[in-house]
């Protein structure tokens, strides 16, 4: 279990074979860019692929900044 939200990881299943790792931090960079998404997986083929990989990351960077959020408040 990552320690700080930037070493918190989003897992992305490819194949049954191939997962791609992508740093918080990554995720960030490239939430808002189909472009960028393509570009960090090449298996991906299409726009709408991409936008549903987008929509993916998005959850899980609100998912990450509401788990520290909480841990900042003291779990309120």
């Amino acid at each position: 279990m990552a320690e700080r939200k930037e070493d918190e990881l989003f897992a992305c299943h490819v194949d049954l074979e191939t997962q791609v790792m992508i740093r918080y931090e990554e995720c960030k960079r490239i939430e808002n860019s189909l472009a960028l998404i393509k570009g960090k997986i090449n298996q991906i083929e299409n726009d709408e692929e991409a936008t549903e990989l987008q929509g993916y990351i998005k959850n899980f960077i609100g998912d990450v900044d509401h788990k520290y959020l909480t841990k900042i408040r003291g779990g309120q």
